[in-house]
């Protein structure tokens, strides 16, 4: 498997770890360092409990994943 394809799965374990469950500090800082972001995502997260995020598609070219 390539380091394209490992990004994809990457994000697309993430998506699946938080998309419509509670979304605790321990799957967060599994997947996240920045603490800034980590805040962003609980705050959103008390406004819209078990809020969910699809993506349609995934476009990943070297290190990034879009």
């Amino acid at each position: 498997m390539t380091q394209t394809m490992k990004n994809k799965e990457f994000i697309l374990d993430y998506l699946n770890a938080i998309s419509g469950k509670v979304k605790t500090n321990e799957i967060l800082t599994h997947y996240i360092s920045d603490q800034g972001l980590i805040d962003h995502i609980n705050f959103f997260d008390s406004a819209f409990p078990k809020y969910e995020m699809i993506a349609e598609e995934l476009i990943a070219e070297g290190n990034q994943v879009i």
